[in-house]
């Protein structure tokens, strides 16, 4: 057991932007250690401040950062060397540092390691400080060469974490917070970026749930499993408990992060499902099974911000339901539905929300129907990644036709 002494855990709250950050040149940075949240991060903020998502380069040093526009958000695990940091104050980079319980990390690194296809071709001594070591013990198995990392290379990813924390240039936010108390972690957070309403704090939140990632972004679940807090008491073996609990660096590493191994402490209880923000279709679905997408949810926000009870199941399914509303002909074409195809309450609301789509196709409801209702069935499902079920009644008005035709046999 260590005896050595153990500092006070760090603080999360980053650095004072003077002047303010741009929002229309925002570029956030998600680094520290990985399987501690950085997807959902990035996720979050891509959906609150509408910033394009970009892959950045593990060497920053190769990367054409003007190739990315002005705004937009990414993460990799780079430490805080001196070079980064001075590029991110002459381009203005915000850097983010999502931090979670090393135990719970530790779990999610073996399933992710057990995921992958592909291993490190380092000599054997390095081998057993990399991750990919324990896909020696087999999938799912915590055995020797799983005890072997915790003992001789794990500590260098929780370093990470605490690396960027220390330089003081990060904002820090903590899993189990936005776990529990997501509203007021998120908000919170971005309070010291840029501020935004609180309807939109939910929104975002509320596109982001875990449920919702896995079924439109990650179906295989390889960056998003399950979630969950304290899975480490079921999973790991006492064994790499007892490396975690008593092995330096890890004791001063878990104080540094404001965690421990104490089996009896309430923070370390298990929790499964996360606390919800308000979310009006927690199971991730309608009630036909029809999955839901980030995009419905950003428009039911907007459709009922000012009548709450217009649709409050909006998971419901059946007339006069978000669901029936979205398939229905819009209110605003002067055909009142008859024109083919037919352009459903859905597709005009991406059309007013793509105002670049304004000039692609000016007479929405005239002209440029037909080619409307071609990008919604072709590249809007691929762009907003909806289920295909949305395209059917623009498929369906082609086969009936107008009104005025349907029911007419041949001569």
């Amino acid at each position: 057991m260590s005896t050595l002494p153990a500092c006070a855990p760090l603080p999360l709250d980053g650095p004072v932007h003077e002047p303010p950050c741009d929002y229309d040149a925002l570029k956030i940075i998600i680094v520290g250690t990985p399987k501690a949240g950085n997807t959902w991060l990035r996720y979050l903020f891509s959906e609150l401040y509408h910033l394009p998502m970009v892959a950045l380069d593990p060497d920053f040093r190769v990367i054409d950062w003007n190739a990315f526009g002005p705004r937009w958000v990414g993460q990799q695990h780079y430490p805080p060397e001196p070079e980064l940091l001075a590029l991110g104050k002459e381009r203005g980079f915000i850097f983010v540092t999502p931090v979670r319980h090393p135990g719970d990390v530790f779990v999610s690194l073996r399933h992710y390691t057990d995921d992958r296809e592909e291993r490190d071709n380092d000599p054997e001594h390095v081998r057993a400080m990399r991750p990919d070591s324990m896909l020696e013990d087999g999938p799912g198995n915590y055995g020797e060469h799983t005890l072997n990392y915790a003992k001789r290379g794990y500590y260098l990813k929780t370093h990470l974490s605490i690396y960027w924390l220390r330089c003081g240039q990060t904002h820090g936010v903590r899993y189990e917070d936005l776990w529990n108390k997501p509203v007021e972690t998120f908000q919170a957070l971005t309070d010291r970026i840029v501020p935004q309403p609180l309807d939109k704090v939910r929104r975002a939140l509320c596109a982001c749930e875990i449920g919702i990632m896995q079924t439109v972004t990650d179906r295989k679940k390889t960056f998003v499993r399950k979630g969950g807090l304290n899975s480490w008491r079921d999973e790991l073996p006492k064994a790499v408990q007892d490396v975690l609990r008593e092995q330096q660096p890890y004791p001063a590493q878990f104080a540094a992060l404001g965690y421990d191994m104490d089996l009896h402490n309430p923070a370390n209880a298990r929790s499964k499902e996360p606390s919800r923000a308000g979310n009006p279709f927690p199971g991730g679905t309608f009630a036909n099974g029809v999955p839901l997408a980030p995009i419905l949810l950003h428009i039911y926000f907007e459709e009922t911000k000012n009548d709450l009870l217009r649709w409050a199941d909006g998971g419901e399914v059946g007339p006069g339901t978000f669901y029936d509303w979205l398939m229905s002909p819009a209110a605003a074409d002067p055909t009142q539905g008859d024109g083919v195809p037919v352009i459903t309450e859905f597709a005009h609301y991406l059309y007013r929300m793509r105002t670049d789509l304004h000039g692609v196709f000016a007479d929405v409801f005239g002209a440029d129907r037909r080619a409307f209702g071609d990008w919604f069935l072709y590249s809007a499902a691929l762009d907003f990644e909806f289920d295909w079920s949305f395209t059917l009644p623009v498929v369906s008005s082609w086969a009936l036709g107008p009104a005025g035709e349907r029911g007419k046999g041949e001569a």
